[in-house]
């Protein structure tokens, strides 16, 4: 399993990460560009700051975590020195044992971003990583097309909002049933 594309509300989120995190212990790293080679990480999903709210309109430049077993270590990339300063990237690529997840959320004027849980990587730690979430969300959502949909999510579909990819995206485009 490579990718799930979902919408989500912060409520949704909260059941999903209720779920995984009470059968494994996990990190969550903002992934990208960081200033430290210790980047802070959260120990629970719930803990992601401004969860279900979207940090773009558009999905693909929405911010992605890194998701981990507690037990690794995140390896970082060193960059070159920008105006003096040392800076890091967090990725997949030296993290083969993670899953990427970009949580996408609500926007603005009633519209709701996707989101989507992947890996580029074949190892064990990856996929048991990608079926737990799998698990979690397969309990509550309803997948319409090729999108996972929470409780939440799906009422705001109903009562008129948006389920996009991104804002700028024609509505007819939308996630409907």
């Amino acid at each position: 399993m490579k990718y799930i594309h979902f919408y989500a509300t912060k409520d949704d989120f909260l059941e999903i990460f209720n779920i995984v995190d009470a059968k494994k212990s996990l990190r969550y790293v903002l992934a990208g560009h960081s200033e430290t080679k210790n980047p802070p990480y959260h120990i629970h999903g719930k803990d992601i700051p401004d969860l279900g709210r979207a940090t773009s309109e558009s999905s693909i430049s929405c911010d992605t975590f890194l998701v981990y077993d507690s037990l690794n270590v995140i390896e970082l990339i060193q960059l070159k020195p920008d105006g003096g300063r040392q800076r890091f990237y967090v990725g997949q690529r030296v993290n083969p044992e993670t899953v990427a997840i970009t949580l996408g959320g609500l926007w603005k004027n009633g519209v709701l971003i996707s989101g989507r849980i992947a890996t580029i990587s074949e190892t064990d730690g990856a996929q048991s990583l990608m079926k737990l979430f799998y698990s979690a969300i397969q309990k509550s959502f309803v997948k319409i097309r090729a999108f996972y949909v929470g409780p939440d999510a799906y009422k705001l579909m109903r009562s008129g909002h948006r389920l996009t990819q991104a804002e700028q995206s024609p509505p007819e485009y939308d996630l409907k049933e």
